[in-house]
């Protein structure tokens, strides 16, 4: 089995939430003073609360992972970017926390970071869905045909948390579905695989969409990840000799 080696390109996505407002303002108008109307702009800050070191751990964590099926994921890029937070829809009679992505937004922010040199990771402060601790980006046009983004985006996690999330994003990438109980549905959009024990599809599995006993991978999803389109795409080889 030969060596596997994938560039990623690592964002931490600070949003901003722009409002306006009227204030009334006293200005000087010759020997009077007169009080006018001013619209005044403010700019909300939400930092991702990941920092480098921090991706580069979850990196590591990655690394551990897939070592097995000799897949790593190098550090290709690393940047801080500052993005308007999409609008949001709140319930009827609240205003909506823009800071806290729900879905749309998401799908906004995967597609703008879609991986094009390199697959794409993004971090946020949170999502909407507080189930969720990342999702990665499809296309689905108006046939049905899903085509992969190669971009994933994971919210404010602990340390224990963040860099299995991002394996499990990675997962995603790499063509894997969800694997849950019958009868649910997969986070990510894919049909998911029925939970099979027998068959090494459980909590126990990486791809398991639920809080996880470990992260295993079994012999058919090991050929479909070094066979998927993000390996053809990104993927690198050590040269024959």
């Amino acid at each position: 089995m030969d060596a596997i080696t994938i560039p990623v390109d690592v964002r931490l996505v600070t949003l901003t939430v722009t409002t306006h407002r009227i204030v009334q303002k006293t200005i000087q108008v010759g020997r009077t003073t007169e009080t006018r109307p001013q619209r005044v702009t403010d700019v909300q800050r939400i930092a991702p609360g990941q920092d480098k070191a921090g991706a580069q751990r979850d990196l590591h964590r990655v690394n551990d992972i897939f070592k097995a099926v000799k897949i790593t994921f190098r550090l290709n890029k690393f940047s801080e970017v500052e993005v308007e937070a999409p609008e949001r829809k709140g319930a009827s009679g609240q205003a909506a926390d823009r800071g806290a992505l729900d879905r749309p937004g998401l799908n906004t922010l995967l597609a703008l970071y879609k991986g094009q040199m390199a697959s794409s990771v993004l971090y946020v402060d949170r999502f909407a869905e507080a189930s969720l601790g990342g999702v990665t980006g499809w296309r689905l046009d108006g046939s049905g045909t899903r085509t992969p983004l190669f971009s994933s985006v994971v919210r404010r996690l602990s340390k224990n948390l963040s860099g299995d999330t991002l394996a499990h994003e990675l997962g995603h990438q790499l063509g894997l579905p969800d694997i849950m109980p019958a009868g649910s549905q997969g986070h990510d959009g894919q049909m998911p695989l029925v939970e099979n024990r027998a068959a090494g599809l459980d909590s126990s599995n990486l791809m398991w969409g639920g809080l996880r006993s470990d992260s295993r991978l079994t012999s058919a999803q090991v050929s479909q990840a070094r066979g998927s389109e993000l390996v053809r795409k990104f993927g690198v080889q050590p040269a024959t000799p």
